[in-house]
């Protein structure tokens, strides 16, 4: 890797190629004995070494994707919630709302209204609410 944090990739590129296992008709099966592993995993065939040139390459780099650089200093991203999309009900809707429901015998949600509306403005007195 380069100084400017760019790969280095040169003309010639040597690719090792292991040989390829012993054909059936070149394997002598008459000298085998049980011991011997069928498996070509300890094959002692010497590794060839094939350097391969790139005659295409006109210096251009075609494929290659430049990124920016690292950042040398890591700031942490502040998190801003967004204001709320719904406005907040007013307690007196909240009020005729529970209204409405005590009147339709939902005293659960009569209820859940009513305490909505003081949490919102506590000044309300129960005489104010009912």
């Amino acid at each position: 890797m380069t100084p400017e944090g760019e790969f280095d990739i040169s003309r010639h590129i040597s690719i090792v190629v292991p040989s390829p296992p012993p054909r059936e008709e070149e394997q002598d099966w008459g000298t085998s004995s049980d011991t011997e592993s069928d498996d070509y995993s300890n094959n002692n065939s010497p590794i060839l070494e094939t350097p391969i040139e790139n005659d295409d390459d006109d210096g251009e780099d075609e494929d290659v994707t430049q990124w920016p650089p690292p950042r040398q200093q890591v700031t942490a991203s502040r998190i801003v919630f967004t204001p709320r999309v719904f406005p907040t009900p007013s307690p007196v809707w909240l009020k005729a709302k529970g209204d409405d429901f005590y009147r339709h015998k939902d005293f659960r949600s009569a209820i859940n209204a009513y305490g909505d509306a003081l949490a919102i403005d506590p000044s309300l007195t129960p005489y104010d609410i009912l």
